[in-house]
């Protein structure tokens, strides 16, 4: 068996937070399907994300999209590109209501932030680029409907707290990061985390989800 983990937020107060802003494709989209309400839209590169306030402390990694979308630092770039299969890394961009300005003296009431224009190291968003599918039988997992006009598929897992996933281990070419079709989180074989953890990068942190049966 081999373990499966999960990326995740960490929610730690100290690094700076985001929330995505785009690109959605296709734009301007067609809105809401009237069957199921799902929105048909999805998100493309370049990534483009908004700094909240909170802290102006960028980590090595930052979660503008609940787990789903990850910004990286270049050392998290650099280290994982060279030595781990399933993902890329694109160039991404920031947004900034131009009704906000930079206060030239801070004072107690001013909250710390990321401002534009970015002063801080290289950003990059990074993408999944391997998928496997989940064994939905072993997992627990059933479908509940399959949207007749956008070709939603809605699934139902297990009662919160049960373990594990279970991927399908012949739909896994090997890769060490990859996603799963029935989820939009990231995932990743234990020797990432451990790679991770130890290289020290701030601001991660590793959900134990399941494993590959082989």
């Amino acid at each position: 068996m081999i373990r499966v983990f999960a990326f995740h937020d960490p929610w730690d107060g100290r690094y700076a937070h985001a929330v995505r802003r785009g690109t959605w494709y296709p734009s301007p989209g067609p809105g809401l399907c009237p069957e199921c309400g799902s929105a048909r839209q999805k998100i493309v590169p370049p990534l483009v994300i908004e700094w909240l306030p909170g802290s102006d402390t960028v980590g090595d990694f930052t979660w503008p999209g609940f787990d789903t979308e990850i910004v990286v630092s270049e050392g998290v770039r650099r280290e994982l590109g060279a030595r781990f299969r399933g993902v890329e890394f694109q160039p991404m961009e920031m947004w900034q209501s131009p009704r906000l300005k930079r206060p030239q003296r801070a004072n107690r009431r001013t909250r710390p932030r990321v401002w534009l224009p970015y002063e801080g190291p290289p950003l990059w968003s990074m993408w999944v680029t391997a998928y496997a599918h989940l064994d939905m039988d072993r997992s627990g997992w059933t479908v509940e409907r399959v949207c007749s006009t956008c070709g939603r598929v809605r699934r139902k897992g297990p009662p919160e707290g049960e373990w594990p996933l279970y991927v399908d281990p012949a739909t896994w070419e090997g890769e060490e990061i990859f996603g799963l079709h029935e989820s939009g989180l990231v995932f990743c074989i234990e020797e990432v985390k451990r790679f991770i953890e130890g290289a020290g990068f701030t601001n991660v942190s590793f959900l134990e989800e399941g494993v590959i049966p082989v």
